[in-house]
């Protein structure tokens, strides 16, 4: 219905937004004005939002009431603009730009122009990829496919698109990202305009060495020639735009600039590097131009100098059509009918046509999207510019003309989405396509499966994946994305495992991290703490941290996809006993070492880029088989140098050499093996192994991404399903078979509990219906407790990377060796294990009680692991900002205590899944905890103050001793058994 005042007063008092409705008021006019008058209208209202909340209620409300409205963001729209029955929901009070170094990312809000993130991505040592323009809308040049000043090295705008945050049609604010909304990420990446209104949208950024320099410029110049020499220069570019050696691109365009009118040839040209620029474009300066110009600009200024075709007002559209090639003939007709357009129309001077060039062919995304333009390198341009609207009807045949005699007989051509030029089916090559973004629109509804798995991390990608490879359907629902995609290289490289790990709130990484806090603990000053708990397809991690002095600690558990990479087995004591306590032989060691090769990929040291004295022995037989599952095992090729005198050390103290830790014994020292790819140095998850395998064999697995589970369904006492939530929108995912609960040692208590399986107290308390009274889900919590000291030292360690100019160097020398150099050491790789028995030996001086927990576990069952870690570990709240940033080296010795006795708990705090579960881990309140802990710090100054450490030592941080309190190896809690159901 037409938007009246009353419905425009109930806008006003629903969101306290302003509303503009009086036309004849100049704040009115002000707002109205826009790029182009081309079908200008008059709104019954101008709406300005200034909050996200805001524009989602201004979407309802029209839905509510069926009011028609068009969205103004700024740039160069010619859509922006509707008549009296209907509203435009102007963006410009919406706007800005934060930039995510860690996840190589950044968020564009609302109106934000291009200009703007160009200039504030250079302030952090980026770019993007972005148009011929400074006033174009950021978010719908993205989305609308955006060919760009360095289309071959970026890609197209589209291609940056990362995530968005969008207002559907009915209302509903989306979060779109990889799984469960990959098909509507696919969609807006190309097609952004028939989805939504997007109010945030994460892109991809690149640093400005990409560009080939360290001040990231382009070398831009400009050739200005009389209109008449038009067929020597075309000939010119024909050598130069299909010179593939050199990356160039830029515009030949046609213009009549002021003051005199006069037409002449420009060609404005973009180069990477002043050689490129000088040699490829020798052709053009022979032929002695009226003028030329030329030199290094920063990237962000390289399109200064246009502002007058970005003036508001006049009648102005645009005209794209992609070609095939440049042909000299066809380009020289295209100015014929340009130089009738601006003879017979003496308004439409400042129209401008020309012809853009990329040397190279775009870079194709190992991603498919709706943009699909790849193969194009060469476009027609028309930028459409006139004041007399009677000279409409013949500026719109000529410009017609131009585009067909572009196209001639080319099949190649296709038409861009941006300006909407041409059929639908030319934009987006067929109607396959279409209809795939047709399908999109379709909204997810319930659905059933053989087995749904509700977390996608180390255990549920496992286990869905080898269901699915087994023929069953499965679902797999996890609450975060991908890692690769949300936190870039961050949780790839193996250096950068440590961001987002401490302790303190300002070290979180939202993209991939809960965010979780644990209740004040007694055993830690009654501090809260961050506990670091990963969101994101491939695992979590919770990994602690504790300083006796000042209480700093932090948490973190391992998981594939963000964890410190290490890969070790049980012993086979540790595995004997389980099988026999549950009466299972299947669990024997022996029994279950097929098991453990079936997942890896093993592939041996490369002792050839070790140094002598770091390298590494072959595993004891039988520990792996080549390339049986889809894990890469492996060991970094640049070792800590650190770790070479910690290893003579520990033998000093009486460790012996050891071949492995993953044949059944954890005792000596050596070097560990990693979850690396030994092809580029970088992470191997369950997800990027487990998964990808089993997508890429067609097995029948579906992948609910970014999608909350809410709560386990039930008939009777049997689990049905699951309710689940993606993005507001809530539906179930049914179960044939089971329903498999992995969501970690946290949330899988906490989603039982919701669900009504649990203590009863605490079910009644917050109105649960109880299926099952299970006093036990939550209860038992244990964490493996590490701690250490800090030493200056007077060897290369991390530490070099912690200032800026050292991590830009390393980053090259990774990128230039293919995972080389330090950064693909995660930075601690030398483990050593020690058996302490229950004997009174008088050395250890342990309590009685203490000896008699050594007696009760396996005799080949350590007790404390010793690692090094060759960086400054600190007090743990900051790793990236806590480090101090001078040219000292540090290392960090640490122990983990493989017996805690110390028990937590887990519970929740309401009926929701979206509130964060209760978590006290209660670390170091139990007496054994303390005396092993002291042991093991009294340990490592014994290997400290060995001879053969005092060499490159040069001294103890004595303030950050004991500053490890490190949960390496995961919390275990209680959940109850299937059939106590």
């Amino acid at each position: 219905m037409p938007a009246s005042a009353q419905l425009l007063q109930d806008l006003r008092h629903l969101g306290s937004v302003e509303v503009l409705a009086d036309s004849s008021q100049e704040r009115f006019q002000q707002f109205a004005v826009r790029w182009s008058d081309l079908d200008r209208q008059i709104p019954a209202a101008i709406v300005l939002p200034e909050t996200e909340a805001q524009i989602q209620e201004t979407v309802q409300w029209a839905v509510r009431y069926s009011v028609p409205f068009v969205v103004k963001s700024g740039g160069h729209s010619n859509w922006s603009t509707i008549g009296g029955d209907g509203v435009v929901i102007d963006l410009s009070r919406y706007s800005g730009i934060e930039v995510e170094v860690s996840a190589v990312t950044a968020r564009l809000r609302g109106s934000i122009l291009t200009k703007e993130v160009a200039v504030r991505l250079a302030e952090t040592g980026h770019f993007t990829a972005l148009g011929n323009g400074n006033t174009v809308g950021a978010i719908p040049y993205f989305l609308n496919g955006g060919a760009a000043l360095t289309t071959s090295l970026t890609g197209f705008g589209s291609d940056q698109v990362v995530a968005a945050r969008m207002v559907d049609s009915r209302g509903r604010l989306v979060e779109v990202t990889e799984g469960k909304t990959a098909d509507l990420l696919y969609a807006i990446r190309g097609a952004g305009q028939f989805f939504g209104l997007v109010t945030e949208l994460t892109i991809r950024i690149w640093p400005l060495s990409a560009l080939g320099n360290e001040l990231g410029t382009l070398w831009a110049g400009r050739f200005v020639f009389p209109l008449d020499r038009a067929r020597e220069v075309a000939v010119v570019m024909r050598e130069v735009v299909n010179d593939k050696s050199r990356a160039t691109a830029g515009l030949v365009m046609a213009v009549c600039p002021p003051p005199a009118r006069k037409p002449a040839l420009v060609v404005a040209v973009r180069a990477r590097g002043d050689g490129d620029a000088r040699s490829g474009l020798e052709p053009l300066y022979r032929l002695g131009p009226l003028m030329t110009d030329g030199g290094d600009v920063p990237i962000q200024n390289v399109c200064d100098g246009r502002e007058a075709l970005e003036a508001k007002g006049g009648f102005k559209t645009f005209a794209t059509v992609g070609l095939g090639g440049f042909d000299v003939e066809r380009f020289l007709g295209t100015l014929e009918v340009w130089k009738r357009l601006v003879g017979e129309c003496a308004d439409a001077v400042d129209t401008t046509f020309n012809f853009q060039w990329d040397s190279r062919l775009p870079r194709r995304p190992e991603f498919e999207s709706a943009n699909c333009l790849y193969d194009v390198q060469f476009w027609q341009n028309n930028i459409i510019w006139y004041t007399d609207a009677e000279s409409s009807q013949k500026v719109a045949e000529l410009n017609d003309e131009c585009i067909a005699v572009a196209r001639g007989g080319d099949p190649l051509v296709d038409f861009a989405n941006a300006t909407r030029s041409g059929p639908l089916e030319r934009r987006f090559r067929g109607e396959a396509r279409l209809e795939k973004l047709r399908a999109v629109k379709r909204e997810p509804g319930d659905a059933s499966f053989d087995y749904v798995v509700v977390g996608g991390g180390t255990a549920g990608l496992v286990v869905g994946s080898r269901l699915a490879e087994g023929g069953k359907s499965v679902a797999v629902v996890e609450a975060g994305g991908f890692y690769q995609a949300d936190n870039g290289l961050y949780s790839q490289v193996p250096s950068y495992a440590i961001v987002g790990a401490g302790s303190s709130p300002g070290a979180i990484v939202p993209a991939v991290d809960w965010g979780f806090v644990t209740t004040p603990q007694a055993g830690m000053n009654h501090r809260r703490m961050h506990y670091a708990r990963g969101r994101t397809l491939g695992g979590r991690y919770v990994h602690g941290a504790y300083d006796y002095d000042t209480g700093n600690s932090h948490v973190q558990h391992d998981s594939s996809a963000r964890n410190y990479f290490t890969y070790n087995r049980p012993t086979r004591g540790a595995l004997n006993r389980w099988a026999s306590e549950v009466d299972d032989d299947s669990y024997s060691f022996d029994n279950f070492l097929p098991f453990f090769k079936k997942s890896i990929n093993y592939t041996a040291p490369n002792n050839e880029r070790r140094p002598a004295n770091a390298s590494v022995p072959a595993p004891r037989k039988g520990s792996f088989t080549t390339g049986a599952g889809p894990l890469h095992v492996s060991f970094p090729t640049w070792a800590n140098s650190f770790s070479s005198y910690a290893k003579l050390g520990w033998q000093k103290l009486g460790f012996a050499e050891t071949e492995d830790f993953v044949s059944g014994t954890l005792s000596g020292v050596q070097y560990c093996q990693n979850t690396i790819k030994p092809d580029g140095q970088v992470r191997d998850s369950s997800f990027s192994s487990f998964l990808t395998r089993a997508v890429a064999s067609g097995a029948p697995i579906t992948v609910y991404n970014n999608t909350l589970a809410q709560r386990l369904l039930f008939q009777g006492k049997t689990a049905t399903g699951v309710l689940v939530n993606s993005s507001g929108l809530e539906y179930v995912l049914s179960a044939r078979n089971e329903v498999v609960v992995s969501c970690g040692a946290f949330q899988s208590p906490q989603l039982l509990m919701i669900s009504g399986i649990g203590p009863s107290d605490t079910l009644s308390k917050l109105g649960i219906p109880i299926v099952s009274h299970l006093p036990g889900v939550g209860r038992n919590l244990q964490d493996h407790i590490v701690f250490g000291t800090t030493y200056q030292v007077n060897t290369l360690t991390h530490s070099a990377v912690s200032k800026l100019a050292n991590l830009r160097r390393a980053e090259a020398e990774w990128n230039k060796t293919g995972g080389g150099g330090i950064l693909g050491n995660p930075g601690g790789e030398l483990i050593t294990w020690e058996k302490l028995t229950g004997r009174d030996d008088g050395r250890t001086k342990l309590s009685a009680a203490t000896r008699a927990l050594l007696n009760s576990v396996p005799e080949d069952s350590p007790t404390v692991e010793y690692l090094i870690l060759d960086a400054f570990s600190g007090n743990n709240r900051n790793y990236l900002t806590g480090a101090p940033h001078t040219d000292l080296m540090y290392a960090s010795p640490v122990a983990a205590i493989h017996v805690p006795q110390s028990r937590g708990r887990v519970s929740i705090v309401s009926r929701s899944a979206s509130d964060a579960p209760l978590i006290d881990p209660n670390w170091l309140t139990h007496e054994v905890d303390q005396e092993l802990a002291l042991y093991a710090f009294r340990r490592l100054r014994e290997l400290m103050d060995t001879d053969i450490l005092d060499v490159i030592r040069d001294n103890a941080i004595q303030e950050f001793h004991a500053s490890w309190v490190d949960l390496r190896f995961g919390g275990e809690v209680e959940c109850g058994y299937v059939e106590d159901l």
